[in-house]
């Protein structure tokens, strides 16, 4: 298992993850981003700066799987203790 996913727009990673989450874009503008659980429900929001690394404090997350969407990308991944 890699510890770095990959999208056209933005990377996260570690993957799974424990306690916080690192989200880049390469993109020259910024968006928003949103957590949502398995179920669809929201859980979390933010903002990524453009072409910085976003650190996400995922510490409040119970063990499982997420999906986590940026403007029109999206990606899952595992929050584990």
């Amino acid at each position: 298992m890699t510890n770095e996913v990959s999208a056209d727009r933005f990377t996260i990673y570690p993957n799974p993850a424990s306690g916080y989450l690192t989200l880049s874009s390469g993109q020259n503008s910024s968006t928003d981003y949103r957590i949502y659980d398995m179920t669809g429900r929201e859980i979390k929001t933010g903002k990524i700066v453009q072409s910085t690394k976003t650190l996400i404090d995922i510490n409040t997350l119970s063990e499982g799987v997420y999906i986590i969407k940026a403007g029109r990308y999206q990606q899952k991944f595992i929050r584990q203790r």
